[in-house]
């Protein structure tokens, strides 16, 4: 994605398949994922220093905390994915 002006918003549940950009616009809360697939499962929060929320390989689903946004998540995988954010 060549301007971030153009990712996908989000405050509470996004679906995507393959890599995207999205822009999580919500407050704090946990960060849940769902991949059903079996290639690698990468999401990563864009700041100074970027965080690796989650890194797997094969079906995964998992939580982690997730701070206020607006913030930049960068999904790497191929298969589908879905993210959600609950206080």
């Amino acid at each position: 994605m060549s301007d971030v002006s153009e990712a996908r918003e989000f405050d509470s549940t996004i679906t995507g398949r393959g890599d995207d950009v999205v822009r999580y616009a919500g407050g704090v809360g946990i960060l849940s994922a769902s991949y059903p697939g079996e290639a690698d499962f990468v999401v990563r929060r864009r700041g100074r220093p970027d965080q690796v929320l989650f890194d797997e390989k094969g079906p995964y689903a998992g939580r982690t905390p997730l701070n206020a946004g607006p913030a930049l998540l960068v999904v790497s995988t191929r298969d589908q994915w879905a993210l959600s954010v609950a206080p």
